[in-house]
């Protein structure tokens, strides 16, 4: 078994112990926190890719890298005629969700790509992707701590029901399906970045691991690019 699916399957039987031992209000409390925060990240995500470009230059400085990965001229030139973007975009060895979303971002943004113009449409797309995953992470930061204030706040001056004090099978099974959503988070994540690096696409090897393609479903699910 490949180290990606047997980190994944150990953190999420992590969840489901640790959920053992907790008390259902608990476990039911961080299971909203983790969902609300997802959610207020998602519809917040636009307003902090535009404050962190307005700011800094980050979208270009990925830009520079991304084209830098590219195994084809971002200017066009050398695009192998006859070959469909499919194929094109299949030399860069994407994950297969980012490969996913990236041509369906770029059917929906370009309808017509010419063969003088598919590079820089193609570095563009990555970009953005790149670029919102970053804003989807600050604002799932910034939100996932406000909520989790008032979720502290809440379990200290709420009234505690007998029944959610305990310990049950149910908060071990809501615990795992909380691991879930956080591992599809972060492979989400690394999915995107790690293509980025040569050095780390070689030491994770994302497109060996069946669990994580798995997971980075999830993350592609919530529209955080």
């Amino acid at each position: 078994m490949y180290w990606l699916d047997l980190a994944i399957i150990c953190a999420l039987l992590w969840g489901g112990i640790a959920g053992y031992f907790q008390n259902l209000d608990k476990v039911l409390t961080r299971f909203m926190v983790v969902l609300l925060s997802i959610f207020m990240a998602h519809l917040n995500k636009n307003n902090f890719v535009a404050l962190i470009t307005s700011f800094s230059s980050i979208d270009k400085e990925i830009n520079k890298v991304i084209s830098s990965q590219l195994v084809i001229p971002v200017d066009g030139k050398g695009f192998h005629q006859g070959h469909s973007l499919k194929e094109i975009i299949t030399e860069l060895e994407l994950p297969p969700v980012l490969y996913k979303g990236v041509i369906q971002k770029l059917e929906l943004n370009f309808s017509n790509l010419e063969a003088s113009t598919m590079g820089w449409h193609l570095t563009e797309t990555l970009t953005e992707i790149t670029t919102n995953v970053v804003g989807f992470l600050l604002a799932l930061l910034v939100w996932g701590a406000w909520i989790n204030l008032g979720r502290a706040v809440w379990l200290n001056r709420s009234p505690r029901f007998q029944l959610l004090r305990k310990t049950s099978v149910w908060s071990a099974f809501i615990n795992i399906i909380t691991n879930f959503f956080i591992v599809g988070l972060v492979s989400g994540m690394l999915g995107i970045t790690t293509w980025l690096s040569p050095v780390l696409r070689q030491v994770m090897d994302i497109n060996k691991s069946v669990f994580f393609n798995w997971s980075m479903q999830v993350y592609y699910w919530l529209g955080a690019w």
